[in-house]
């Protein structure tokens, strides 16, 4: 902590030639961390031709300090693009890979089909639900999709072995995986702009008695249904909350019945069902109180309501 306080006070006082210093060296030591720092040279003219540079050093001298850390946040952003735009292949550094799990399209069934990932590594996003983008922002899902876990000690891509650096399943990594290129980012947005994504309905077949189980459960617990039915409560309609009620104990109460009935592995059922409706309607800017079987509703601040599903 007073290593970050010393800095901020550092660039706080810096001249536009020290700012220029600092980014420099901030430049030099991520090229070496990305395993190029002979492409140094190349990055540097990237970045000082870089209009977040110019506009930066122009008006430098009249930003107060908290702008100051502001926009050099910004231009460290502008740092890491550049250095990344002067590699033309994967160092299998890991970088990406520590974000999250990827997404997974139509392409990748056939790694369920060849055992290269099963059920339990899965989780689904519902059509409805808000999700946590990598700038910061969100969005509401429009299609249904599937992910793969993250580690729960790391948040990293549950495939990753930390310890060095390296995917379990490399030579049969998802499609998002295969078109992630740091450096150049078309493929991957080809594939996510017009590639289909996998659902549920891709991998489990009609036939599996889960498969009734699916379509009761999202008839139950559709999330655009709650998302109208969370508006009307805000409006003043008791009913609505009945109707929120009733879904939530749907959902709370087929979990554990279908891990006896059937039965099912209780580590599937977040790809079968989607994240528990408890934790969702997190979304919606409430918590549940649950207690012997009744649910109670209490409002939370805005930045408790932040989603934890990752697109």
């Amino acid at each position: 902590m007073s290593e970050q306080v010393s800095f901020n006070e550092r660039l706080g006082a810096a001249s536009p030639e020290e700012l220029e210093e600092l980014w420099k060296a901030a430049l030099r030591e991520f090229m070496g961390q990305i395993g190029v720092p002979k492409r140094y040279a190349e990055a540097e003219g990237s970045v000082l031709r870089h209009e977040s540079w110019t506009s930066m050093s122009a008006d430098w001298i009249s930003l107060p300090s908290v702008l100051r850390q502001q926009r050099y946040g910004e231009l460290l952003e502008v740092l890491r693009e550049a250095g990344y735009a002067t590699r033309a292949e994967c160092l299998r550094c890991g970088d990406c890979c520590r974000k999250s799990g990827p997404t997974l399209f139509v392409d990748d069934l056939r790694l369920f089909e060849e055992g290269l990932l099963l059920r339990n590594q899965v989780y689904t996003l519902r059509r409805g639900e808000r999700v946590s983008l990598p700038d910061g922002g969100t969005m509401v899902l429009k299609d249904e999709t599937l992910k793969v876990r993250d580690n729960p000690e790391t948040g990293h891509c549950l495939f990753l072995d930390d310890d060095i650096d390296r995917c379990q399943i490399y030579h049969g990594r998802p499609l998002q995986c295969r078109a992630q290129a740091c450096w150049d980012t078309s493929d991957i947005e080809h594939a996510i702009t017009h590639e289909e994504r996998l659902s549920r309905a891709h991998v489990v077949g009609p036939d599996e008695p889960v498969a009734k189980a699916i379509l009761a459960h999202e008839s139950h617990c559709a999330l655009p249904l709650l998302a109208d039915a969370f508006a009307e409560l805000a409006e003043g309609n008791a009913q609505a909350a009945e109707r929120i009620v009733d879904a939530l104990a749907y959902d709370t109460e087929l979990r554990p019945l279908l891990t006896e009935k059937l039965p099912l592995p209780a580590d599937e059922l977040d790809f079968y069902f989607g994240r528990p409706l408890i934790d969702v309607v997190r979304m919606y800017g409430v918590r549940v109180i649950a207690d012997a079987g009744t649910f109670r509703l209490e409002p939370i601040a805005p930045a408790e309501s932040k989603d934890p599903g990752k697109n």
